[in-house]
C-alpha cells in the first residue's frame, strides 16, 4: 500500500506506484547515459573525419601539433566513453534475473531515496532528470553524499556538508 507522504509528494507523477516510478527512473537513467555514449561516439567519428580530410594516418598524427591535439582528445574521449559504458553496465546489473528492479528498505545501490532535500536514485552518477515533471538525481555509490546516507532507512536523518537530510521514503 502506498503511504500518504509518497502519494502527496509525487502527485505530479499521476497514478504511478513506487515500482512503476522506479522503473521509469531507471529507463531515464539509461537514456541519459546512452545519449552521453552517443555524443562521445559522434565526436570520435568527427575527429576521425577531420584526420582523414587532412590525409593524416595514425603514424603521421603523432608528428604534428594537430596530430598531438587529436590524439590527446581521442584518449580523453575514450576514457570518458569507457566510464559512461561502465555506468550503463552498472545500471543493467541493478536488475534481477527477470529484468526487474528490486525493492529496497535502506539506502543502497538500486534504491530510490526520497528526502526532504530531494529524491536520489542510487545508481550511476547522473545530473538531474525528470519523470513526468518530477525531478530526481542519479547518485553514484562513490559519491560523498551517498556515503553519508549509506545504510540509512526511512525515518533516519543524516548530515552532509552541514545540511541535515530527513529520509521520508526508500523504495
Amino acid at each position: 500500500m502506498e503511504d500518504a507522504w509518497f502519494t502527496a509528494k509525487y502527485k505530479k507523477v499521476r497514478g504511478m506506484k513506487k515500482k512503476e516510478l522506479k522503473s521509469r527512473m531507471f529507463e531515464e537513467c539509461i537514456n541519459k547515459h546512452q545519449a552521453v555514449v552517443n555524443d562521445f561516439s559522434k565526436r570520435i567519428w568527427e575527429l576521425g573525419q577531420d584526420t582523414a580530410d587532412r590525409g593524416a594516418d595514425q603514424n603521421s598524427l603523432s608528428k604534428t601539433a594537430f596530430g598531438e591535439q587529436v590524439m590527446s582528445e581521442l584518449n580523453s574521449i575514450n576514457k570518458q566513453l569507457q566510464f559512461a559504458n561502465d555506468e550503463i553496465d552498472l545500471l543493467y546489473k541493478m536488475q534481477n534475473q527477470n529484468g526487474h528492479l528490486s525493492e529496497h528498505e535502506q539506502a543502497e545501490l538500486g534504491a530510490a531515496v526520497a528526502t526532504d532535500r530531494g529524491t536520489f536514485f542510487v545508481s550511476a552518477s547522473i545530473e538531474q532528470f525528470s519523470v513526468n515533471g518530477q525531478v530526481f538525481v542519479g547518485l553514484s555509490i562513490n559519491s560523498p553524499l551517498f556515503q553519508a546516507m549509506k545504510g540509512r532507512k526511512t525515518g533516519d536523518e543524516f548530515v552532509f556538508n552541514g545540511t541535515t537530510y530527513h529520509i521520508k521514503d526508500i523504495f
